[in-house]
This record gives C-alpha cells, structure tokens and sequence, in this order.
C-alpha cells in the first residue's frame, strides 16, 4: 500500500475511502488471527489515511474485484473522490498444516500446496472519459455451491489454520458458469476476441486456467485465447488468493509484456461461488510504472480545494427488519441465525427472493473462525436467493461480507446506498449475527455480546424518506484500546480480548465531534432529532452522551439489555421503534455507532 501510495499523485490524507480485501488475517505472532480493530482501520493509522472512511470486506479470492465494485460505486455517486482498495494474504502456512493432514491425491486439503503469499493495492479514481479505465465489473454469487471451499481455524492436536476444497466440482462450476458470463460482458460492450490484448483470470492451478481456455475458445472459435494472450503466473507466484490478478498484472507490466493502451478482460472466481468479469482500458500506468517516477507528482487538484461537498444522491430506505432473537433453548451457528433473520426480514417485506441484487453480512465473530467463504454467500445459499445463474443478464445476487466491529454494520448500510445509488442493484440486504467464540465452560474470557442475529432490507426511495449523510471519524490514538485476535493451546483455539478498562469513556469522548460534523452538514439543530438509536451503553453513559451532544435522553432508545447487541444494535432499535410507536412520518433520528479503532460512524434518517 506504501508503494501504490508513494507511485500516485494522492497524499495518504486525500484517499476518501480504504477497503481491506485479505481473506487472511493471519498478521500476529503464533499464526494469530485479528478480529478487531478492523485491516483496513489499522493500515490507515500505519500509512496516514486520516480522512478515509475505512473497512474490510471479505469475498474470498473474488475480494479485490468485489472492493473495486464497492469503490466504483461510491466514485459513481461522487461520494468519494478516490479509494484504495488493498489486500495482503499471508496464507502460505496453511501448507504446514495441509502436510500434517493429507492422506492422498484427492484429499480436500490438497490445494493449500498450491498457495503463496502476496500483497497489492490499487488507487482509484474517475476516469477523464470513457475510453481507459473500467468499462464494466459485473459478478454474481452462484450460492448454491458456496461449501465447495471452507478455510477455518484447524481443530487437529497441532492447530493452525486449514482450507477445504473440492477442487474438480469448484473448477467445473467455475469454468461452466464464468465464461458465458465473460461472452455476455464483452457481446454488451462490443468487444471480441482479437480486441482483446490480455486474458487475466485467477490463478488457482494451471489445469483450471487451461479447461478455461478449451472452454473459451469453443465458444469464440480456435485460437481465440491462447499462451500469447493469456496470462499464467502460478509457475512464479503460486495461488496468492485475493491478489492473484494484481500480482499478474504487475508482473507482466515489468516485464514489458502488458502496454499502455492494452485492452484487459479480467475472469473472475472465488468461493462462495461467484463468478464474474472485468474488462479495462490501460492509460499510460503501465509505462508510468517502469519508469518508476517515484515522488514526482503531477497534481492536477491542489489540496486546498480537493474536498468538495457530498451530491444529492437517491434516498435509500428501510423496507423492513428481521431480528433472530437470542437465548433460544437450542445454541444456533452464527450462519442460522442470519438466516432466520434474513428469513423473517423478507417475509415481513413481501419482497419477491429472485429481486434481491445484493446481501451484505456484517458480523464478525462466527463458527469455527470461519474465513471462507464470505458469510453471505452462506446466506445466500441456504435461503436460495439467485443461487445458481441461469443467464448473465438474469436475476442476479452478489453476496459478500462488511467487517468492521461494531461500526461495521453502519459501513455496510453506507455501501448498500452507494451501490444502490449507483444502480448496481434495486434491494439491498444487511444482515448480521455473531457467537461468543469462547464457552463459558473454557474458562476463556468472554466478549459480552448477544448471540444474535439481524437484518434490514433498503431499497430506493421515491420521496424524502431514508439516510442522509454518513460520518465517519477514526481516532487512532485509541487504537490499541480494543483487540481481538485468536490465540491457540493444544490444539484449541480461542478468543484473546484485551479491553481498556475506561473503553465506554474513550467512546463517549469520541463520538460528540462525528455527532457534531454531521448535524452541521445536515443543517440541522440538536432539537431537530426526534429519535437518536445509540450503541449499546451503560444508562450512565447514555446519560454523558446525551448532555455531550445537546438532544434529551427521553429521545434515545434504550433496549436495557445486558448483553450488547454489537452489529444489531441499529436493528434492534428499529424493532424497538417499530413496536412502541416511537417513530413517525417526517421524524428525523440519529444514529450512531462506534467501536474498535476507535472508529465513530454516524448519520441520519428520516421516516
């Protein structure tokens, strides 16, 4: 990311927006893995991003391409000026495990030999017309298949950390569904073969790129695609997972393979299932590369004037809740309790399943420290929504995962206006759930949130109803004040929390200035708030919140619940809302959430 930033001509405190896409968070000693503070939240600290909005997202090896849709989004609604999107997999010791483990050629576990580590990142910006750049990213979650791959902490006497594959039947489906979806996205572009410089599709092993090309080439004609214009890397690099076509794309630039002017057409795949394609237009980035002009900037904005008021986009509203409530008598998997939130969400909608373009899982903490593949995709699958793609230009799902503590769930809603707004789909679904990770048994410590599970479904607006603007504000002085990560001892792996004491209060002391921000670019007055859908606080220190930004306590909605709702904390106050008559026409609330970073979020709503 230092390199990407030092080779632009942004400074680390222009970037808007900074989606983290690793599958792996394996960034501790003892092959730990992180929960919170979120990637992309502690890599904004580290390299200066002081004004981006900053989150993971997780789609399995498809997460760079799915961040770059993300982004693509906020820069079509001109919510953002420019994005980095960023992905560092460090994932080669699944093979230490993997080598434990197998017992034969067709073990599950095989393709963990075929993994390296790497790491890319791209800057993005709008592109001055319409002949370099993207021309088009289109993907579809195929959630019927979404258990052909499974990577998760190992539950062997040595731990670490396996991935599970039925490598024939992932490679058949890939192949089969991914290159008419490559056919349909070029014929709707005009593209054809012999325009096409370069074939790029991710690197998982030699056999599935080259069934690809026999697939590719009898559907365009022999020869269409062949090894002068399709790119092999994994000789090189191995299967880096979520940065595969960015490692090829810089390698071959190097190498003087790829041109300024090349036409690009991208193939991409990734557990889950989805499937889909990119086709680009290079500028001069490929000879700006191998110049290596590092610290000449040409800067066409000066700083002072970069920032720029956010457009008047589509309102997005809130169709419906769904709420798994906690405490049943039976423990559910994380994975159950988003579906019968996202369950009673659309029953309560009336929504038809197949008009469903995007669902989006916002919890963190799940079974088994599950990585792969995105938790929606699970969903997804278990619901039926779009789960197998009849036609590229079909009914159409794209499922993928938010990851950002307990803002995370506001981030999500933020991407869903963006891509809504942006026309990327028509209903938008964000659901969340989580699990103690550690058994009141282990003797572990404990997270102290509700096993629980939530969804809301948004969709346009056709009049004054549903979000406004979002804030968000990160204070990285207070990084270390929350962490999660895991910890492993024979062969068990747990939880490790480490909590600052005065946690609520570094809060409370954070969120008046977000509060503050987002009121006045609103045009609005504290006694403009009718409602205000605080995070889960001691009665106390809704009592300082509540004098901190000037709006009566009587107007928050108190759940007094023990246990925190964490990423359902916004649904359940919305239930709340709902069923106590709370909120009305025209009522304006606010909403706030903040959590590990320290990050803030807030915006408003309007019934």
């Amino acid at each position: 990311m230092a390199a990407c930033l030092a080779r632009s001509s942004y400074r680390g405190e222009e970037i808007d927006l900074v989606i983290a896409c690793n599958i792996s968070r394996c960034d501790r000693p003892g092959h730990s893995f992180s929960f919170e503070p979120s990637t992309a939240a502690r890599l904004g600290d580290q390299c200066g991003l002081v004004n981006a909005v900053a989150f993971d997202l997780s789609n399995a090896c498809a997460g760079m391409f799915t961040g770059i849709a993300v982004a693509d989004a906020f820069l079509q609604t001109g919510l953002v000026r420019c994005a980095l999107v960023v992905s560092g997999e460090y994932i080669s010791h699944l093979v230490e495990t993997a080598q434990k483990e197998i017992d034969g050629p067709m073990d599950p576990r095989l393709a963990c030999l075929t993994l390296g580590d790497a790491g890319a990142a791209v800057i993005l910006e709008r592109g001055p017309n319409d002949r370099v750049g993207f021309h088009d990213i289109d993907m579809a979650t195929l959630s019927r298949y979404s258990q052909l791959c499974i990577a998760k902490a190992n539950d062997g006497p040595h731990g670490g950390a396996i991935m599970l594959t039925d490598a024939v039947t992932q490679t058949a489906i890939a192949v089969q569904h991914a290159v008419p979806y490559v056919a349909s996205v070029m014929e709707r572009h005009g593209w054809r073969p012999e325009t096409c410089d370069h074939l790029v599709m991710h690197q998982t092993s030699e056999a599935s790129l080259n069934d690809a090309v026999v697939a590719i080439n009898r559907m365009f004609g022999p020869a269409a695609v062949h090894r002068g214009n399709t790119i092999y890397n994994l000789a090189e690099r191995g299967n880096t997972a979520s940065t595969t076509h960015f490692v090829a794309l810089s390698d071959h630039i190097r190498s003087n393979r790829i041109k300024s002017g090349d036409n690009v057409v991208f193939g991409i795949t990734g557990s889950g299932q989805t499937v889909g394609t990119a086709l680009y237009t290079f500028d001069d980035l490929p000879d700006r590369m191998r110049r290596e002009t590092n610290g000449q900037r040409g800067r066409s904005t000066p700083l002072d004037s970069y920032r720029k008021e956010e457009p008047a986009i589509p309102r997005v509203c809130i169709d419906s809740v769904g709420i798994a409530p906690a405490g049943q008598s039976v423990p559910e998997s994380s994975i159950q309790l988003a579906v019968r939130a996202a369950s009673a969400c659309l029953d309560r909608s009336g929504l038809d399943r197949p008009e469903l373009g995007l669902i989006i899982h916002a919890g963190v903490y799940r079974d088994d420290f599950l990585s792969e593949p995105a938790v929606a995709a699970l969903v997804a699958g278990e619901l039926g929504i779009n789960d197998d793609l009849q036609s590229p230009d079909g009914h159409k799902t794209l499922a993928f995962d938010v990851l950002n503590g307990a803002v995370g769930f506001l981030n999500a809603c933020h991407v869903a206006v963006a891509m809504l707004g942006a026309g990327k789909a028509a209903h938008a679904m964000v659901v969340a759930s989580e699990i103690e990770n550690n058994t009141p048994e282990s003797g572990y410590p404990l997270t102290g949130i509700s096993e629980t599970g939530s969804a809301v479904l948004l969709s346009r607006s056709d009049g004054a109803a549903g979000f406004g603007r979002f804030v968000f504000r990160q204070h990285p002085e207070y990084g270390g004040a929350l962490a999660t990560y895991t910890q492993q001892h024979q062969g068990r792996t747990w939880l490790q929390i480490d909590r600052d004491p005065n946690l609520a209060a570094l809060y409370l002391g954070c969120i008046r200035s977000a509060a503050k921000e987002l009121l006045t670019l609103e045009g609005l007055d504290p006694a403009d708030i009718a409602i205000v859908f605080p995070v889960h606080l001691s009665p106390a220190a809704l009592d300082e919140l509540a004098a901190r930004i000037g709006i009566p306590r009587s107007r928050f909605i108190d759940l007094a619940v023990d246990a925190d709702p964490f990423t359902s904390s916004l649904p359940y106050g919305l239930e709340h809302a709902r069923r106590h008559g709370l909120a009305r026409p025209g009522d304006i609330a606010l909403i706030v959430a903040v959590g590990s970073g320290v990050q803030v979020g807030c915006t408003t709503y309007r019934f």
